[in-house]
């Protein structure tokens, strides 16, 4: 059966169910204004239709008036479609052969299928004209989707801007007190040294070098304070360095699982140096209270760090997993510690998008 044929078989059942479709509109409009319930059929075989998330959503009631609007626009997206495979295939035929006979026939499925694709076009284009509800895809087929996905994302990436530059800068700021302590040490190593000096042409019992010594130890503890300043600054920009780099990855959107392990680990070697540099200035390290500011500054990072990472599951197993593995880390930084309080709110606005 040429295509012809078929087509016109298929734009006069759309004109008859179109017909029949504008005169069902027209009744139940009338009754729609004396009655406040529009009933509804339970079909056999749902109806596949677009719902407002990423999954396909199935309807299995529907009015009689939505059901012929989905059936008018089924037929036309499916006759448009065969025309366009005609086309094609036509086109194909008329280019593969050498046979004027095939050659014939391929541009013959050619003019057949434009002659299907107009009066397709044409059947929308009348029906519109008659009733563009008859054309119109029923809401309660298609609802309306949201742009709460796009506002979430664009809420997330300007969280995360604000977020990578307030944390560079207070990486920037650890970094400066810690130069500013290595210019103190070297001061007092100075003084020191100038000390000793005086200190080595005065007479054994000389009265002024009590005064001296005093300085000299003055000096010593200056050093000691400022070495683990200087180690604790250093180490808390490095561990904000690391919450940075992933921050700006995850604009990039790369903050995958496997970025994670990568700044996780270079968060724990941040850690390790900085313990390793007070124990080397005589701090005892055993006790919670000489390390706290470095496994404060440790856990919010990798707080942070958990709730910018993207695992690639849904929403739901998202929320799930950073509300746990966040929280662990939000719980064991020390309650004075204003990090503390900024991870809980990061923590609810992230948990927030992913509702």
């Amino acid at each position: 059966m040429k295509i012809t044929k078929l087509t016109s078989k298929i734009m006069t059942l759309l004109l008859v169910v179109s017909i029949l479709s504008g005169i069902n509109l027209e009744f139940t409009s009338h009754v729609a204004n004396a009655q406040t319930t529009n009933p509804k059929y339970t079909l056999l075989e749902p109806l596949p239709s677009i719902g407002s998330t990423s999954q396909s959503t199935m309807q299995p009631d529907i009015t009689l008036n939505d059901y012929i609007k989905y059936a008018i626009n089924l037929l036309i997206a499916v006759s448009a479609a065969a025309a366009v495979f005609m086309i094609v295939w036509g086109g194909l035929q008329y280019m593969t052969t050498d046979s004027w006979g095939n050659k014939s026939a391929g541009l013959e499925k050619v003019k057949n299928a434009v002659i299907g694709l107009l009066m397709v076009l044409s059947t929308y284009i009348i029906l519109r004209t008659v009733n563009p509800a008859l054309v119109a895809i029923p809401a309660t087929l298609v609802p309306p989707i949201t742009r709460l996905a796009t506002t979430s994302a664009s809420g997330f990436l300007t969280q995360l801007s604000d977020d990578a530059k307030a944390t560079s800068d207070k990486a920037t700021e650890y970094a400066k007190n810690a130069q500013a302590a290595t210019d103190a040490i070297n001061a007092a190593k100075v003084h020191q040294a100038a000390l000793n000096d005086q200190l080595s042409k005065l007479p054994a019992d000389d009265p002024g070098r009590l005064g001296i010594n005093q300085q000299l130890q003055n000096d010593a503890d200056t050093i000691k304070q400022q070495t683990i300043a200087s180690v604790v600054n250093n180490t808390q920009s490095g561990l904000l360095t690391s919450l940075v780099s992933l921050q700006r990855q995850a604009i990039a959107g790369q903050a995958n699982a496997q970025a994670m392990v990568t700044y996780q680990a270079s968060v724990d070697q941040y850690y390790y140096d900085g313990i390793t540099g007070l124990q080397k200035a005589g701090i005892d390290t055993s006790k919670a209270e000489n390390i706290q500011q470095l496994n404060d500054t440790k856990a919010y990072a990798l707080g942070e760090i958990y709730m910018y990472t993207n695992y690639g599951g849904t929403n739901q197993s998202e929320a799930t997993r950073i509300s746990k593995d966040s929280t662990d880390q939000y719980n064991l930084i020390s309650d004075s510690n204003p990090l503390k309080a900024k991870l809980k709110t990061d923590l609810d606005k992230r948990l927030s998008m992913l509702q």
